[in-house]
């Protein structure tokens, strides 16, 4: 096991960017309202120009069950299957053909922040209290626990050959756990407060992740690590406030982040520069999602709504209602995003 900590400033005491959190008024900590103020007035590049009329997306169809707001979500590799977790304590399958309930998954004390199917679909990875769980996805079975966080697990990701589990939390420690055998083999600490997102690249050589530093701090930087080796290689400096999702584009030339002062950025994974800030969300920007074709982006924000985004135009082409988190099927003709606590689909 190895413990990687590089030498970083402290940074003062902050609330985490949580995304239940911030979703409706009267749920939010006060620092992330805060927050939602704040622009980003300045950055690597200028937005682009915003379209008259983005078309709407209309209603979708709608998936009930919930009682608590729906935080995260994911479909499985072949997008037969939705994930969706939440502030009920439970972890929901839904069938994506007909939007009808599979199954009900329990065993979180508070509720589940982060979900990621294996390559295979078999496996279901979620994230909450402080550990992550593991279940069948085809017996919906408890198969196993990753447990040695201090605090609330807020971040997780999988890397795309399923080995390998990179989980964030409160206690500002990333840890890697080698999934097969459920061992913990390595411990990152950015010194850097909550660990709010992570994701790997698509090759799986670098692990990217987003911090909460805490109001009034003045790094909010996205941090970029080698795989294997934990070290860390790079900053994405630009965002004013929390970074609260992080995801790669399909071919790894791009990094797009969601942050608290209500922009989307957009970095050269390769310069490590900024190409483009995306302006539009009137509030925290809780997700971000590349379609299949990386030409897609898909946000949503405690603004309730989701906009698709022309990553080449920096345009957005589309818009609906939204909330916490936002998915595409991996073919990418079905969008999902959560709005309190229903899930819709969109036809693509």
């Amino acid at each position: 096991m190895t413990d990687a900590s590089p030498s970083r400033p402290d940074t003062s005491a902050g609330r985490p960017i949580r995304r239940r959190s911030v979703l409706v008024a009267g749920m939010g900590t006060a620092a992330l309202m805060l927050s939602e103020a704040c622009r980003a007035g300045h950055g690597a590049t200028s937005t682009g120009p915003t379209p008259a009329r983005p078309q709407p997306l209309g209603n979708g169809r709608a998936l009930s069950g919930h009682s608590g707001v729906v935080d995260c979500m994911t479909f499985s590799p072949d997008g037969r299957i939705l994930a969706t977790g939440d502030e009920d304590k439970t972890v929901r399958l839904w069938r994506t053909s007909t939007g009808t309930e599979i199954a009900t998954l329990r065993g979180f004390r508070e509720g589940a922040g982060q979900l990621a199917f294996t390559p295979d679909g078999r496996t279901l990875a979620a994230g909450g209290d402080d550990l992550v769980l593991l279940w069948d996805v085809r017996t919906h079975a408890r198969i196993g626990a990753l447990t040695g966080h201090e605090k609330a697990v807020f971040a997780m990701a999988l890397s795309p050959d399923g080995k390998t589990l990179a989980t964030g939390s409160v206690d500002e420690t990333i840890r890697i756990w080698n999934l097969r055998t459920r061992a913990h083999i390595a411990t990152i600490r950015p010194q850097a407060q909550t660990v709010s997102a992570l994701a790997f690249s698509p090759d799986g050589k670098i692990l990217a992740s987003g911090h909460d530093n805490g109001v009034g701090t003045g790094d909010h930087s996205i941090r970029l690590w080698s795989v294997p080796g934990w070290k860390p290689i790079g900053t994405l400096a630009g965002h004013t406030q929390a970074v609260g999702s992080v995801t790669f584009s399909p071919d790894g030339r791009t990094l797009a982040s969601g942050s608290t002062d209500s922009t989307v950025r957009l970095w050269d994974t390769t310069t490590r520069t900024g190409v483009a800030t995306l302006t539009g969300h009137a509030s925290t920007v809780t997700s971000v999602a590349f379609g299949p074709d990386g030409k897609t982006l898909a946000s949503t924000s405690s603004d309730n709504t989701t906009r698709l985004w022309d990553v080449a135009k920096r345009t957005t082409t589309r818009t609906g209602a939204g909330g916490a988190s936002v998915a595409f099927t991996p073919d990418g003709k079905i969008l999902a995003a959560s709005t309190n606590k229903t899930v819709l689909l969109w036809p693509l």
